[in-house]
């Protein structure tokens, strides 16, 4: 996976441990990081999913 997109993953938890808005994190992406909708959708997913199964 590219810097940016570990970049992205970083800003994704951040936010939700610091409360912020995912639509909030979706436009920080996109402005700063110039990701498309569907490769923020794909992030966006892979934190969903590990917080459901987090590292043991």
């Amino acid at each position: 996976m590219d810097t940016k997109k570990e970049d992205a993953l970083e800003v994704i938890r951040f936010g939700r441990e610091d409360g912020v808005s995912d639509e909030k994190i979706r436009k920080r992406l996109e402005t700063r990081f110039e990701l498309a909708p569907s490769v923020i959708g794909e992030l966006f997913a892979q934190v969903d999913s590990e917080e459901l199964s987090p590292a043991p």
